[in-house]
């Protein structure tokens, strides 16, 4: 049973959406359909691009996702100028260790395996605050921050302004804005999430993952709207490739290109500018060159898939040995 009243927060992980298996971005989907079903449209109160993980996955299943603020990309320009300046200066190289420090713990909570229990406890929303605030110190209020107080300020704006329905919030936001954590206790992630963590395994690559049986498992699905089968193959395919079975991976790459749906939007490019590469690795130059073209003639792709399908096209992947 869930609660009738007020705004429901649901948290973003943004890139993280990408390899964390527990929560994942079919779980957000099925979260949004436990709480209001019928897909309404959905407000997102953090800075969710053309290429979020989560914006693309409502995309593929119907949803609609408003954005009412500004651009703020303006202040993450402004704090990648304050970060150059500090490294040009004896005492800012000193400040900005200890800002590298901080984030590099607050990284490596965030880059565990998050599942929703974890996220919307008290416990991990309060230790999440506590390390944030410690980086704010070291930011200070300002440029270095992305005037973060100003923007949480425009946020929380948005949210008290609203007496109910469903929104999107980012992680460094959702211990501020949360307020007492949701009762989740009645919903339970269904096949899609279970399918969708199969592929974000895949995409993690983590070494200690049975990786004969994910890929058994990747294989044995036939996938749905969120997960089509071509990301299945896709996925399958990477972690060939991670072992260096350059032909068997294009095989499986081939035949996630030859069934493509046209969703989700980042799908066709991964595979073309993915195969292209595994093709070139295989020595297979004349065959890799029309994949990157088809990459490159789609009508949208993700701008780091982009430009490694002209960097293809033009020079050819290698390995980096470094």
């Amino acid at each position: 049973m869930k609660p009738k009243r007020g705004p429901f927060l649901i948290a973003d992980l943004g890139d993280l959406f990408w390899s964390n298996a527990p929560y994942n971005t079919s779980t957000a989907v099925e979260l949004l359909d436990w709480w209001a079903p019928g897909r309404a449209p959905v407000t997102s109160l953090s800075p969710l691009g053309a290429e979020s993980p989560l914006r693309l996955a409502l995309d593929a299943a119907g949803v609609e996702v408003v954005c009412p603020l500004p651009d703020w990309g303006w202040a993450q320009e402004e704090a990648e100028r304050f970060r150059e300046l500090l490294g040009e200066l004896p005492s800012g190289r000193e400040r900005l260790g200890k800002i590298v420090a901080v984030e590099r713990q607050l990284r490596s909570r965030l880059e565990r395996p998050l599942d929703l229990q974890q996220i919307y406890s008290d416990s991990w929303l309060s230790a999440l605050e506590a390390e944030q605030r410690s980086l704010l110190e070291l930011l200070g209020d300002g440029p270095g921050s992305a005037y973060q107080a100003a923007w949480r300020a425009q946020v929380r704006a948005g949210l008290e302004q609203a007496s109910g329905g469903v929104f999107l919030v980012g992680l460094s936001e959702l211990p501020v804005l949360l307020g007492e954590p949701p009762d989740l206790s009645g919903f339970h992630p269904g096949e899609p999430s279970r399918i969708r963590a199969l592929v974000n395994r895949a995409y993690a690559l983590d070494p200690r993952d049975d990786q004969e049986r994910l890929f058994e498992q990747l294989l044995a699905e036939p996938g749905d709207p969120l997960t089509p089968r071509s990301e299945l193959l896709y996925a399958a395919g990477s972690l060939l490739a991670a072992q260096g079975r350059w032909d068997e991976a294009a095989a499986l790459l081939e035949r996630a290109a030859a069934d493509l749906p046209p969703r989700p939007a980042y799908l066709a490019g991964f595979i073309w500018t993915r195969l292209g590469q595994i093709l070139d690795l295989a020595g297979r130059r004349g065959a890799a060159l029309p994949c990157y073209q088809r990459a490159l003639e789609l009508c949208w792709l993700p701008e780091e898939t982009k430009r490694a399908a002209q960097e293809g096209l033009e020079h050819g992947f290698v390995l980096n040995e470094t």
